[in-house]
């Protein structure tokens, strides 16, 4: 029998559980997949290999009706550790609108709320990521919380 953490603990009592997907920027990928409902209750990534230059934007989507969970925003050169957040909004860019990457720490985003949302996976839908610019060194640590609303929800990295 495991030993769950405090940290384990606390985190799934405040957001729920986890699930993580590494990707490069290199092409339209699928990040997760979600059976079922679930109430998603923070979405962030982390930088983990920095850009090669060249003009890059990402976007999150529902993938089968292209359905924006954060609009297209510009990742050219951002720094290992740089913080993206899914803002809840998918008119707006991730961090929100008029907020930018910051290294290590998203802060300074006042001027958003980050909400939560419902999907309902039913028999499995993907949650995609876009990309113009095809940079294979910029990488991206994606993190989903969510808490299941169904027996059987999940969400699980695709």
């Amino acid at each position: 029998m495991s030993t769950r953490t405090i940290n384990e603990t606390v985190r799934e009592t405040a957001l729920g559980l986890q699930a993580t997907k590494t990707l490069a920027s290199a092409a339209t990928a699928d990040m997760f997949t979600v059976t079922g409902e679930v109430w998603v209750t923070l979405m962030y990534g982390i930088v983990t290999g920095v850009g090669d230059g060249g003009a890059t934007t990402i976007a999150i989507n529902e993938k089968a009706d292209s359905i924006a969970i954060a609009a297209a925003t510009t990742v050219t050169s951002d720094a290992v550790g740089e913080v993206y957040v899914v803002v809840g909004d998918g008119t707006l860019i991730l961090n929100g609108t008029a907020n930018v990457p910051h290294l290590k720490t998203a802060y300074g985003l006042a001027t958003i709320t980050l909400d939560g949302w419902l999907m309902d996976g039913q028999d499995g839908l993907t949650i995609e990521l876009t990309e113009t610019g095809t940079d294979a060194t910029h990488a991206v640590k994606w993190v989903i919380n969510y808490i299941p609303l169904e027996d059987d929800a999940s969400i699980v990295a695709a």
